[in-house]
């Protein structure tokens, strides 16, 4: 994969699709009529990953530990960075914008606002996927270490 090759390029990659994940979700959420159309359905997931509910007394647990994993990949990805793994950094990096633009909604409205819905799965957003390609990405990195 050559564009791999410039750190720079892949945290710009990454940083524009945190700001299409912000933007894509302020917009699907000024006009919330019953006119839906393309399957975008803008919802407020107050649970945690694919909507699984979360009971009160826990979520100041599960925000400690959305904390401590956010620090442990930022550590991660700064050894990865001074290793000049540039798959791994590109990883990490969509984990982490996806993590924290997820966060940053649950610390603003008190939870997640997803609205792409393919019917056939949970409604998610544009950070779910950069959190899901991220870690494949790492997977797929990981394969390839063991050749």
């Amino acid at each position: 994969m050559k564009f791999l090759r410039n750190r720079w390029l892949l945290g710009l990659i990454v940083i524009v699709f945190f700001i299409l994940d912000r933007l894509t979700k302020y917009l699907f959420t000024r006009d919330i009529s019953n006119e839906r159309c393309f399957f975008i359905e803008p919802i407020i997931n107050k649970g945690i990953v694919f909507g699984i509910p979360l009971a009160a007394s826990l979520k100041t647990i599960f925000f400690i530990l959305i904390i401590f994993a956010l620090l442990f990949l930022m550590s991660w990805l700064i050894r990865s960075w001074a290793a000049g793994n540039k798959l791994k950094i590109f990883s990490l990096l969509l984990i982490l914008l996806g993590a924290f633009s997820n966060l940053m909604d649950r610390i603003n409205i008190g939870g997640v606002i997803d609205f792409i819905d393919l019917r056939i799965w949970p409604v998610f957003n544009l950070a779910d996927m950069m959190i899901v390609a991220g870690i494949a990405f790492l997977f797929l990195n990981k394969a390839d270490s063991k050749k």
